[in-house]
């Protein structure tokens, strides 16, 4: 289930990408009535990452075609937004060792 700030986010978003106006979008506006083509879809799910300060959001069309509706896209951006934040171990491990090689100069 989408917070309400997300799900405007998304909404106004996607009416400034569509030109839909935002009080005619609402959660249950399925993403096929928008009347988009793959680039069109794409340009508009990387306006939405832009609103969400997040990036690689779906990495293939394919994926962005298992969007049903707009809610179902506020619900993702949520869920990205809220997760926690993935740690790369290799760079906690090598970060230390270059660390230490800088002060041995």
């Amino acid at each position: 289930m989408n917070h309400p700030e997300s799900l405007r986010r998304v909404l106004s978003s996607v009416s400034t990408y569509t030109g839909v106006k935002v009080t005619d979008l609402c959660a249950h506006t399925k993403i096929a009535d928008l009347n988009l083509d793959s680039l069109d879809l794409i340009s508009m799910v990387l306006g939405v990452e832009d609103a969400f300060g997040v990036n690689g959001y779906r990495d293939s069309i394919a994926q962005l075609r298992q969007l049903t509706t707009l809610g179902e896209l506020a619900d993702d951006m949520d869920r990205l937004v809220h997760q926690e934040p993935k740690v790369d171990t290799i760079s906690l491990s090598v970060t230390p060792m270059i660390a230490s090689r800088i002060l041995d100069r």
